[in-house]
């Protein structure tokens, strides 16, 4: 479970009001009375933005307070006030990797609201996000972190299939008589960020293998090798001890062998194939 409260978020608890100065300066001459105001120094709304940010003070360094940011700044953009914060994701140690996506919603006091997908990968013991910053927005309005969940990639969801192979059956050496072979990988990524960095998160795996088996051809002055296709087939009195006797001990002293069957071979290949199931 990801603890996200306010243990696990820390703002800048800070407001600041910036107003404009103004001077003004009544003379009384001879009876007669005149209004003077001295715009000396304009004070600009660039100045006072610039005034605010630069009176915030640095962040405490403890994960508590208000999870908002937001931006007012007044009609007559005479007061301007805002906030930051920075925030992170507490868990216990992961004990396998997952993902964490939410949303920075930014809600305007006018129009309609926006939002930020966002997501980080978290790795195995990690115990915490990276530690991310959320500014003012950049007009009136409130930035908040929504909608946490947890993505996991679930192994047992992987699968295998068998598939054509990739390439012919070798050129002998002699006994080669099946092949196995890992062919590739059908992986499945949708795309998230962090705001800063995209991340690829897996989504589905599947693997393929292939089988090929054979008997063995013609090769010097060996025959090629006959299926044994039993009683009433071509196992006789005259067959039968050489076929049960090369079935039994193929590859140790019977290679090439006069007599063999291609189900034996796959069912050697299946159990060579095990390994691509064990995930």
């Amino acid at each position: 479970m990801i603890q996200f409260a306010g243990a696990t978020i820390g703002p800048r608890d800070f407001l600041y009001t910036c107003s404009e100065d103004r001077t003004t300066d009544v003379d009384s001459l001879a009876g007669s009375r005149s209004l003077q105001l001295l715009l000396s120094d304009q004070y600009t709304t660039a100045m006072l933005v610039s005034n605010t940010v630069g009176a915030l003070p640095p962040y405490p360094g403890t994960f508590t307070g208000d999870c908002s940011a937001y931006h007012w700044l007044s009609d007559d953009e005479s007061s301007y006030s805002i906030q930051r914060f920075r925030y992170k994701f507490t868990f216990p140690a992961a004990t396998q990797p997952f993902v964490i996506h939410w949303v920075e919603r930014f809600t305007p006091w006018q129009w309609v609201a926006d939002r930020y997908v966002r997501c980080e990968p978290i790795s195995i013991r990690a115990t915490e996000s990276g530690i991310r910053e959320l500014l003012e927005p950049t007009s009136n309005g409130t930035i908040t972190v929504e909608a946490v969940y947890v993505e996991t990639f679930d192994a047992n969801t992987a699968t295998v299939a068998e598939v054509d192979p990739s390439e012919g059956f070798p050129t002998p050496p002699p006994c080669v008589w099946g092949i196995t072979t890992a062919e590739d990988l059908d992986i499945g990524i949708s795309a998230c960020s962090d705001g800063v960095k995209w991340y690829a998160i897996l989504t589905t795996l599947n693997g393929n293998y292939s089988v090929q088996t054979r008997l063995m051809p013609a090769f010097g002055s060996n025959p090629p090798t006959q299926e044994v296709t039993g009683i009433g087939g071509n196992t006789t009195q005259q067959t039968f001890c050489q076929q049960v006797t090369q079935l039994n001990d193929l590859v140790v002293n019977y290679c090439p062998a006069a007599w063999y069957m291609l189900d034996a071979i796959f069912a050697h290949e299946t159990s060579t194939s095990r390994p691509f199931f064990q995930y």
